[in-house]
């Protein structure tokens, strides 16, 4: 996976621009981007899980682990 900074090089590059004093911003836009990404993927995976866990005398199991797996790979 490339942070930010070397996805911002990427573009720029790309536009043959790298000394573009955009950088900067560029680069704070994709690090907001990956984190508002990283918290909804977090959400969604502890709002789904509730479908593949019971509770065990007060222990939370995974009982079905496939069905976890697969929805995680969506």
């Amino acid at each position: 996976m490339k942070t930010p900074k070397e996805m911002t090089s990427d573009i720029l590059t790309s536009l043959r621009d790298e000394n573009n004093p955009l950088a900067i911003l560029i680069e704070g836009y994709l690090e907001e981007c990956i984190k508002q990404h990283k918290k909804a993927v977090r959400l969604e995976i502890l709002n789904g899980i509730a479908d593949f866990t019971d509770d065990d005398n007060g222990k939370t199991v995974i009982y079905d682990v496939n069905g976890l797996i697969d929805f995680i790979n969506k």
